[in-house]
């Protein structure tokens, strides 16, 4: 494609390797688009939070290829979904793989993404990596050593190299999505405020966080990938103030789960001011209504209590995204009622994202 070149790309002590990317200048015009584009939607969703309607982005993950997500919102409302999100490590890193290809599947989760993003609508990329430790591409809920962590940062150990290579697939995958113009939402290492996953905040510490994440923002920039970088947090996990990495997000989050959560979204109002503070647009990054017996999904949550909850408690989120299965807004109660309420903001809205030609 026009514009593009190989560039090498080298980190600190790190092996070097070489993608297509774009030029970062002015002579190259899709970059310039590409830039303007997120600038376009991150002023779009700081301006939704000041809206009385049309306020809140509606969205679903699509928890693998093949699952008609949009379709059954648009067969149970008349209405698509204006957020949509895919996850690209295959089987969530909990499999083994002898690759690094064979562990993220961006191919697969594009073609759904290119499919929706016709007709506009934002974006959102999910990477549940594998643990670089495991050398089976598995291990999303290992516990890492400091030892595994020291390996994982040091230039040339097999433990560094597997991190970088999972890191170059979804770059891949990114610049593939650019190609077409689009700039999606990505934020890797979620729910580090808690302890299930490897990257958590009980297992790597706030140093050792801050780090990975530097490693995935510094090489997916020097590819010249265009995302929205996306900080995002558990709700019931612990606030952990110095781990935010300054200046290298774009957004920040919160994952909702649980019954009680989803009824009365005033028992998280400190994480919910922690992440405000932060002067970014904010969204519910994941949102599961588990049943009241609180192990269950069942399907019989009423979306349209979100609505009212955000009106009530926390008017400052401008999009959710409802995680896949038996959580998605398909799968639960008053679908056609959420996705025709006059303060949500569906794909039909945001025609300012649609691909050209």
């Amino acid at each position: 494609m026009t514009g593009r070149m190989k560039v090498t790309i080298c980190g600190k002590g790190d092996g070097c390797h070489s993608m297509a990317r774009y030029r970062p200048d002015g002579n190259n015009m899709q970059q310039v688009e590409l830039q303007e584009k997120k600038q376009a939607i991150l002023a779009y969703m700081e301006g939704l939070k000041h809206k009385g309607e049309k306020h809140l982005i509606t969205g679903g993950l699509d928890i693998e290829p093949g699952i008609p997500l949009i379709a059954e919102v648009h067969d149970l409302s008349g209405k698509n979904l204006g957020l949509f999100g895919v996850e690209y490590c295959t089987e969530f890193g909990m499999h083994d793989y002898a690759s690094a290809g064979d562990a993220v599947m961006w191919k697969e989760m594009n073609k759904l993404i290119l499919a929706y993003a016709q007709n506009g609508g934002l974006v959102r990329i999910l990477s549940h990596f594998p643990n670089p430790a495991n050398a089976r591409y598995n291990g999303l809920r290992d516990t890492p050593t400091e030892g595994d962590f020291s390996s994982i940062l040091s230039p040339g150990t097999p433990e560094r190299v597997r991190w970088l290579a999972l890191i170059d697939e979804v770059i891949k995958g990114l610049l593939e999505l650019n190609e077409h113009g689009i700039v999606p939402l990505y934020g890797p290492l979620h729910e580090n405020n808690g302890w299930w996953f490897w990257w958590g905040q009980n297992n790597a510490g706030s140093t050792v966080l801050r780090a990975l994440w530097e490693d995935i923002h510094a090489r997916v920039e020097a590819a010249g990938c265009v995302v929205i970088w996306l900080w995002s947090l558990l709700a019931d996990g612990c606030i952990y103030e110095d781990t935010y990495p300054d200046g290298l997000f774009d957004i920040v989050g919160v994952d909702v789960y649980g019954a009680e959560n989803a009824q009365d979204l005033s028992r998280r109002q400190a994480i919910y001011h922690s992440c405000l503070a932060k002067g970014k647009p904010f969204i519910i990054s994941e949102f599961g209504p588990y049943h009241s017996d609180g192990d269950t999904c069942d399907g019989s949550y009423d979306y349209t209590v979100l609505i009212e909850q955000v009106k009530k408690h926390w008017p400052g989120a401008v999009a959710f995204m409802s995680w896949g299965g038996g959580f998605s807004v398909a799968k639960n109660a008053k679908v056609s009622e959420l996705m025709n309420d006059p303060y949500v903001v569906n794909q039909e809205d945001l025609l300012f994202t649609r691909l050209s030609g």
